[in-house]
């Protein structure tokens, strides 16, 4: 039972991961051509706003349009290696897999700020999806005798 309940989760949060990595690479690509991002919808929305931040200040916004990129591709390169080895239990899991699902996370965490519900829409579902294939792996226990791993 626990098996088909964490495959359905599973799945579905595989699914609707697609919609957020379309979105992602929307926004990455607006960000490596400089036609989207914050400082694009900053500028464009509120004007008179964008003007008055300091350089510092806009320097972060840039700064965290591109931590969103970089660690967007780390964390869905880590998410798809992870999708491949979930019959994996925990032990076995290559330390890197599991240290790019954890940037992934706080990419889209980042992405997710200011907290908004547009922002949520498309940053929970991996972050979801991550949590349910590391609990599958997590719940996966190796069977010595014939080299299966059993749920």
């Amino acid at each position: 039972m626990i098996q088909i309940l964490l495959s359905v989760v599973g799945a579905a949060a595989g699914i609707v991961s697609m919609v957020s990595l379309y979105f992602w690479l929307v926004f990455a690509n607006g960000v490596v051509t400089g036609d989207g991002g914050m400082v694009s919808f900053t500028q464009t929305v509120a004007p008179h706003m964008y003007e008055s931040l300091s350089s510092s200040q806009k320097l972060l916004i840039h700064a965290r349009d591109y931590f969103i990129v970089i660690g967007g591709a780390i964390g869905w390169l880590s998410f798809f290696a992870l999708f491949a080895m979930t019959a994996r239990p925990w032990n076995r899991l290559p330390r890197v897999v599991i240290g790019g699902c954890v940037v992934g996370v706080v990419a889209a965490a980042v992405t997710a700020m200011p907290i908004h519900a547009m922002s949520m829409v498309f940053a929970m579902p991996p972050v979801l999806a991550v949590s349910a294939l590391l609990l599958r792996a997590y719940l996966a226990v190796p069977d010595a005798e014939r080299g299966r791993i059993l749920l």
